[in-house]
This record gives structure tokens, C-alpha cells and sequence, in this order.
């Protein structure tokens, strides 16, 4: 059978003829543009750049974090271009991203991970489960940011340390599935809050049958009670000194801790048990 390459009518506009089937399993065009109704209306002319084509520019920039919305969009429209029959089409002006980004909004792509970013291991997935549970990890990390004015009243600089950063930071807390890597829930905010302060804007996307992981930064009581409260089960890095106390021995050998006189509420047990 004779191979022949495939050219685009000339008629077509390039932002109808783009297409994307690996996004497309985890991100149906559907969905997309029925949140596109909801959240931004339907419009009528169809430009260079359609609100779905920048939907998925935005999921396919953290691929390239380096680059302008601009440049991503020419790696991923290149082969199109390339068959058109006439001359290529010209590219989206700095300001149309600009146009369309704002036009898009925030609150479409909140849905859209909180749609879409969920557990993603099976039963078969190496390292994803652990006593019949499936293991999330909880963290934070800090983030650089463009260097504007904006960005530095709102974010703030860490200026201390061995943190220190020219660039202004936002902190960015994490609920990722340990067997996949998978992001299923991430809190931003200015660089000084606190990651125990922020935990609690994961809780909603916890379940029953998770065992959560979380560092010796997070350990509270308060916390402990509100990942019990979904079903959840923790299992926690403790800091020296902390919980040192043992309250009673467990039918299985295990024995909860506090860490002082007064009694620390919660079942501390599932995040403290140590062996007798």
C-alpha cells in the first residue's frame, strides 16, 4: 500500500484541526467545553485561539516550563503547519495569549483538576498500597515566580537562610498518590504561611481507605482528628521529644503515646503507635 501524507484543506482554521488523543483520554474535549459554557459563556467568532485550545496549551506548559504559552503552542502545532497546503498560518500575537488567558479565568481550571487529578495506581501498581491501603503523601515545597511587583507584594520573598531567594516564592502543599507521583490536590499561598495552616485545604480530596504520610512538620492533634474524620488513616514523621509519654498498652503490642501531662485529644494511636 502506497504511504501518503495527509494535507490540511486550506479552509480550515489551524484551531479547528488540532487534536490531541493522549490528552484527550484524561482530558475529554466534552468536558471541556462544557465547562467552557458554564464558566466563560459561549462565543461566537472563532479567533486564532479558541478557549479550548488554550486549555490545553496550559496543561501541555508544565512539559515546558521554560517556555512562552507562545512556544509551547508552536511545539505542539507544528506537524499541522507543516501539512498545511497553503502558507502557514500566522501565530497568535503576545496579545491575543494575553486576551484569552484572561478571558479564561481561574476557576475553570480549579474544576477541571478537581475533576480530573485523582488516584490513578491499581491494585497492580508496584509501591501504591500498604496494609490494604492506598498510600498518599502530603508535602510542601516552595516555588519561584516572575519577578514583579505583584508577585512580590503577594507572594513575598524567603530573604533568610539558606532558602534565600531573589525571586519572590509561593508555597505550594501537595496530596500526591506515592505509587504514581500522580498530584491529586494542591494548595498555593504566599511563601510565609504556614504548611500546617494550609493542610487543611487538602482534606476534601481525602477518602476512606488512604493511609496519608505526612512530615514531622505537620503532627497535630487537630490534624490528626480531621483526616480520621474522612476515613482516612496518617501515618507521621515525629520530631524528637514529641509524644514520649505512653498511655496504655493495645491488644496488638502497640501502645499510644502524648507527649506531655496533658492529654493530647484525637486517635493519636494510628499516628503514633510504637511497639511495646
Amino acid at each position: 500500500m502506497p504511504f501518503r501524507i495527509p494535507q490540511l484543506p486550506s479552509e480550515d482554521k489551524l484551531c479547528r484541526t488540532l487534536s490531541w488523543p493522549i490528552l484527550e483520554q484524561f482530558y475529554p474535549s466534552p468536558r471541556i467545553e462544557q465547562l467552557i459554557e458554564t464558566y466563560c459563556g459561549q462565543t461566537t467568532r472563532v479567533r486564532k485561539l479558541t478557549l479550548a485550545l488554550v486549555v490545553w496549551v496550559l496543561i501541555c506548559w508544565h512539559l515546558y516550563l521554560r517556555h512562552s504559552l507562545g512556544a509551547v503552542f508552536l511545539k505542539l502545532s507544528s506537524a499541522e503547519r507543516w501539512l498545511a497546503q497553503d502558507e502557514p498560518e500566522a501565530l497568535p500575537t503576545r496579545a491575543a495569549w494575553t486576551y484569552r488567558r484572561k478571558q479564561l479565568g481561574v476557576r475553570l481550571l480549579r474544576t477541571l483538576v478537581e475533576h480530573f487529578c485523582v488516584p490513578l495506581a491499581t491494585e497492580d501498581t508496584p509501591g501504591a498500597f500498604a496494609f490494604g491501603l492506598r498510600l498518599m503523601a502530603m508535602d510542601g515545597t516552595l516555588e519561584d515566580v516572575n519577578d514583579t511587583p505583584a508577585n512580590a507584594q503577594y507572594f513575598g520573598r524567603i530573604c533568610e537562610g539558606k532558602t534565600s531567594s531573589p525571586y519572590p516564592q509561593l508555597r505550594c502543599l501537595y496530596l500526591v498518590e506515592a505509587g504514581t507521583h500522580a498530584i491529586v490536590k494542591v494548595i498555593a499561598a504566599p511563601c510565609q504561611a504556614s504548611e500546617a495552616c494550609l493542610a487543611r485545604g487538602l482534606l476534601p480530596a481525602l477518602k476512606p481507605g488512604m493511609l496519608v504520610l505526612v512530615d514531622r512538620g505537620f503532627i497535630s492533634g487537630a490534624l490528626v482528628e480531621a483526616i480520621r474524620a474522612r476515613g482516612a488513616h496518617v501515618l507521621g514523621r515525629l520530631s524528637q521529644g514529641v509524644f514520649t509519654h505512653k498511655e496504655q498498652v493495645l491488644p496488638d503490642g502497640s501502645a499510644p503515646f502524648h507527649s506531655g501531662p496533658a492529654h493530647l485529644p484525637g486517635p493519636v494511636g494510628s499516628l503514633a503507635g510504637a511497639r511495646h
